[in-house]
């Protein structure tokens, strides 16, 4: 009970500070599956380590469990072969990605490959595989699909 007051002194004296140069965003589980959000201001590095420390502890003591969240890009699913090796672009050399269109459909494409909105053209390598047997000889660019289409 005395860690609860403690956090809920510190947590309504951060909720005065009006622009914390320190703050961290705690994201976490309770042992019964609840989930809170909650931010820690102060006006140093410093202060805040030392506050972290101590609301981690108290977090640890009380089995929540951190929520893992990553801000970075998840990297792209590879084409395997049934030997596990990454596929190479059989067009420029690079590794060809999986993909999903807006219907759910897969296909490959090569890694160095884009799509230019404004202008409605690929960029860098244009190869795909468009993985649907009713479409002409796979694989195929992007091109040799938009002829098709055409046709």
């Amino acid at each position: 009970m005395e860690d609860d007051k403690k956090i809920e002194k510190e947590i309504k004296e951060s909720l005065e500070l009006p622009e914390a140069p320190a703050s961290v965003t705690y994201s976490v589980t309770s042992k019964d599956g609840y989930n809170a959000l909650f931010t820690i201001r102060a006006m140093s590095g410093k202060e805040l380590l030392e506050t972290m420390k101590e609301i981690e502890e108290v977090l640890i003591k009380k089995e929540y469990k951190p929520q893992a969240k990553s801000s970075f890009r998840k990297e792209p699913d590879y084409v395997k072969d049934e030997k596990g090796n990454i596929k190479a672009c059989p067009k420029c050399g690079s590794k060809l990605i999986i993909k999903f269109k807006k219907d759910g459909a897969k296909y490959y494409k090569c890694e160095k490959g884009g799509w230019d909105k404004e202008n409605n053209k690929p960029i860098g390598c244009d190869f795909v595989d468009w993985l649907n047997k009713e479409k002409p000889t796979n694989p195929m660019t992007v091109e040799e699909y938009e002829d098709y289409l055409a046709k």
